[in-house]
């Protein structure tokens, strides 16, 4: 299965939970007129990886949400997934999935980390697909960070994958809000 199969196949699950519960999409924003006068001059991006956190050329997050958890999907330019979080329910856990890793048999530890502060969770080895899954509980001082992180990252072994710009304030505290009741019960 590819990367943006993969996706495809997340979100879909999602998407059909969602549909099934009887869950309909937030109402689209009416559309606003053009700002009067000349458009101001876009900053310049900061580099892949900026210390700063900021937006890195070509990566996303998106929140996806229903009846069955609430996932953070970080994808490229391309669309491809290339990390997704998920709080899920039933029972609650946290579900980790690095697109870009490759399994080590020797290897049972995947961290993600908001800027100085690393949470593990166990990896499945046996799980198919591209990348790495992992989980665990879902980490209290996790949500309390992510919010107000700078930076958002995960390693394997030897492999590395940030730091990388966090979602948004609001996608973030929205995430967390809703894995602080699937882990509520």
């Amino acid at each position: 299965m590819s990367t943006r199969q993969a996706v495809h196949t997340f979100v879909a699950a999602f998407v059909m939970t969602a549909v099934i519960t009887g869950c309909s999409p937030a109402p689209e924003k009416a559309p606003q007129a053009p700002p009067a006068g000349p458009a101001p001059s876009p900053a310049p991006s900061p580099t892949p990886g900026a210390p700063d956190g900021g937006v890195q050329p070509g990566l996303r997050w998106d929140l996806i949400s229903s009846g069955e958890g609430a996932a953070l999907l970080l994808t490229d330019a391309e669309g491809d997934a290339v990390m997704q979080w998920a709080c899920m329910r039933s029972p609650a856990r946290l579900i980790v999935r690095v697109a870009r890793f490759r399994a080590i048999a020797s290897e049972e530890r995947l961290s993600i980390g908001t800027h100085d502060e690393a949470f593990a969770l166990v990896a499945d080895l046996g799980e198919p697909g591209p990348g790495v899954k992992a989980q665990g509980d879902i980490p209290a001082e996790l949500l309390t960070r992510l919010p107000a992180a700078e930076s958002v990252s995960a390693s394997y072994g030897a492999q590395k994958l940030g730091p990388l710009m966090p979602p948004e304030k609001a996608q973030a505290e929205h995430w967390a809000t809703a894995c602080r009741e699937m882990a509520a019960g």
